[in-house]
């Protein structure tokens, strides 16, 4: 089989004019935890038409008809057409709508693929791999939709040369699912609609499991608790809601030797022997917001606090991120472990999604949903 594509050339990356207040299209980076070297991209509506990329030091080689093309730092595939294409690359498939362009950046690793796709294309694929299937129902589907869409409607250039990364620091994004109609129909029954008031970009998050409590989101953004996303209890009528959550109650047991290895960076001694761990200061929700360890080091007896937020995407990134789900829990010092008793499964910022799984159950609509975690917001517009 022959590997060719269509292509623009670009130099540098194209800068876009100023973005509206809300994004109709939004530009999203996807395989972004891999180091790239290469990629097959495949036009699913062009004939099977594919073209084969290949890094070498910073410039780009795309597979042609006529050869190969090099001394390339940007390349729009496919005439830059608006399609769905499948791309290979790190042992994976995924279907991705938009234009596709393969651009190497100076902060970045490999070959940064970038999708400029509809938000509405966004937030179906955004939707669809954030959502646990085994708990979809149609209004809950739709409260979820404008979540998503409001947060990438109003977080634009999250990453500046891209919009979003399809990783948890922005939402999960895996492309076109295999049951698209599914996931469609919600999508398109709340098409274009976001959260609006002056607190909808400081507010628009979601998680799975918010332990009994959503985190007040000023807070969450900023350190200080604010008059944006007001804790809520998520009980109704007597009723908890997202006690049906595996993680709603968890237990963790944490080595020592983690423990300390994420502690490391905050401290001037090296390897540190955490011996306890006292929570200082908590959000108002209850979730830790510092942390006091104390360790032995060099013959000597030490303590320091650091900020539960940094002291945590320091453990994730060494540990897992799964190992510790929230940051609402007690711990305490067990033998050669740290246990670590917890609530919730996330940040617990704007909608618990197995809360508004259980309101849906109820009978809530989707509006009714969003009323309740985001009292105070209305629904706008965007087109």
């Amino acid at each position: 089989m022959k590997i060719y594509c269509r292509i623009l050339l670009l130099v540098l990356l194209t800068v876009p004019a100023v973005s509206p207040v809300f994004a109709v299209d939004v530009r999203v980076r996807v395989f972004s935890k891999y180091d790239l070297r290469g990629a097959v991209i495949t036009d699913e509506a062009g004939g099977g038409e594919a073209c084969a990329l290949k890094l070498s030091g910073n410039i780009i080689a795309a597979g042609t008809a006529g050869g190969k093309i090099q001394n390339v730092a940007e390349i729009r595939l496919f005439n830059n057409a608006y399609g769905r294409y499948e791309i290979e690359a790190a042992g994976q498939k995924r279907v991705i709508p938009g234009r596709i362009t393969a651009v190497v950046l100076k902060d970045e690793k490999g070959i940064v693929l970038i999708s400029t796709m509809d938000i509405e294309d966004y937030v179906l694929c955004a939707l669809s791999s954030e959502e646990d299937d085994a708990i979809f129902t149609p209004e809950l589907a739709k409260a979820h939709a404008v979540v998503i869409r409001t947060f990438a409607a109003l977080n634009t250039k999250r990453h500046g040369s891209y919009d979003l990364c399809d990783l948890t620091h922005c939402m999960v994004f895996r492309g076109v699912p295999a049951n698209e109609k599914k996931w469609d129909t919600p999508v398109s029954a709340t098409k274009g609609m976001i959260l609006s008031g002056n607190c909808a970009k400081e507010s628009a998050y979601f998680s799975a499991c918010c332990g009994g409590i959503t985190e007040n989101a000023g807070e969450f953004a900023t350190g200080r608790p604010g008059k944006c996303g007001m804790s809520i209890h998520d009980v109704l009528d007597g009723r908890q809601l997202c006690k049906g959550h595996r993680y709603f109650r968890w237990v963790k047991t944490v080595m020592d030797s983690d423990i300390g290895s994420a502690l490391a960076p905050f401290v001037e001694e090296k390897h540190p022997a955490v011996t306890d761990i006292t929570i200082t200061a908590r959000t108002l929700s209850g979730r830790a917001k510092q942390m006091k360890f104390y360790y032995r080091t060099e013959g000597r007896d030490r303590s320091v606090v650091v900020d539960a937020n940094r002291y945590f995407s320091v453990f994730g990134k060494k540990a897992g991120w799964a190992l510790i789900p929230s940051k609402y829990f007690e711990v305490q010092k067990s033998g050669g472990t740290f246990v670590f008793t917890g609530r919730g499964h996330g940040h617990g910022v704007g909608l618990c999604v197995q809360g508004a799984h259980e309101l849906a159950v109820m009978g809530k609509s989707y509006r009714q949903i969003l009323d309740f975690y985001f009292p105070g917001s209305g629904i706008t517009e965007i087109y």
